[in-house]
């Protein structure tokens, strides 16, 4: 009897000792989750203040950043570290230091390899090429766009395959491989036509009529870019996704000497960037502008368009190639 009393208190216990480390166990893992859902949540906050318009406080947007990688560094955490980091590398790059932006790249790189995240791997290998391309380091950027490339292509994920090819495009650009870029244009057109992505595709349009341009294909130049124009209005674009597209139209109209269309095309990308309050695109359009009507010798019109672009100049320090 007192044996088995004995038996029974001790199953008892032993019991009570799995509730309680099955309830443990329950209440770590809540705890993990909610931890988890926090720091994604603090990540996002981030994310919109590192790519707010305009530019929210730097100082308070780098406390940010580093809280959230050093919270995902200590729940150990690898696949929301390596999203810090690519964060980091965004600011650090728009804050001049190369160095410091490769830096955070590579540790983000080492952990997506590390964690078989092929998708996530290719991104990081976009991010290297924006900031070689703004560095004018165009073979390191068009290196890493095969390497995307590769990735996506082996994952046959379509809209990663023509995001590359629209980025070799723009970089053959740069490179003066001119009949390569239109090559890779098309290519990507080809394959977003099928996407409905209008976005994407008009600026594969717009990158090839620039590539056209300087191959003095003016009117294949001119049927892309309003291709892409089409696109984008149909798709209910009007603002900043278009503007680009009526500039390289006007530059197009320049250089078939079709002055009037030009101007018409350029006051329209003024009249947008006017609408939408968005100074740094002033410059380009009446800077162009002014420039059109002193090649119809108007230069009476053409001062204070010209005057105008200079003063904004001085004051924004936007130095811009101003006639394209």
């Amino acid at each position: 009897m007192y044996t088995q009393t004995l038996y029974s208190a001790s199953r008892q216990a032993v019991c009570i000792v799995i509730i309680l480390l099955w309830n443990a166990g329950i209440i770590c893992a809540q705890t993990t989750n909610k931890d988890e859902k926090n720091l994604e949540s603090l990540i996002l906050k981030v994310e919109t203040l590192l790519h707010a318009q305009p530019v929210i406080d730097s100082a308070l947007v780098y406390n940010k950043l580093h809280e959230s990688s050093d919270k995902a560094l200590q729940q150990n955490n690898k696949l929301l570290t390596a999203r810090s980091f690519q964060n980091l590398a965004i600011w650090h790059t728009g804050a001049g230091s190369i160095d410091s932006s490769v830096w955070f790249l590579q540790k983000a790189e080492n952990i997506y390899t590390g964690e078989q995240q092929d998708t996530l791997l290719a991104k990081v290998f976009l991010q290297y090429e924006d900031l070689y391309k703004k560095d004018g380091n165009y073979s390191n950027a068009l290196s890493y766009d095969f390497k995307a490339l590769k990735i996506y292509e082996n994952l046959k994920l379509k809209s990663g395959i023509t995001d590359c090819y629209t980025r070799i495009c723009d970089l053959m650009y740069y490179q003066e491989k001119y009949a390569k870029g239109v090559d890779y244009c098309q290519k990507a057109i080809d394959i977003q036509k099928e996407l409905n992505s209008p976005e994407e595709l008009a600026i594969s349009y717009r990158y090839k009529a620039d590539n056209l341009l300087i191959l003095e294909k003016y009117d294949a130049a001119l049927e892309s870019i309003n291709e892409a124009i089409s696109v984008l209005q149909k798709a209910g674009k009007k603002d900043y996704e278009i503007m680009p597209a009526y500039n390289t139209r006007g530059n197009i109209y320049k250089y078939l000497e079709r002055y009037d269309d030009a101007l018409e095309a350029y006051k329209k990308n003024y009249q947008l960037a006017m609408e939408q309050k968005m100074e740094s695109y002033y410059v380009p359009s009446l800077a162009n502008i002014g420039h059109v009507y002193r090649l119809q010798k108007n230069y009476k019109a053409a001062l204070p368009y010209t005057l105008q672009a200079i003063d904004i100049m001085k004051r924004t320090g936007n130095t811009q190639n101003l006639w394209e």
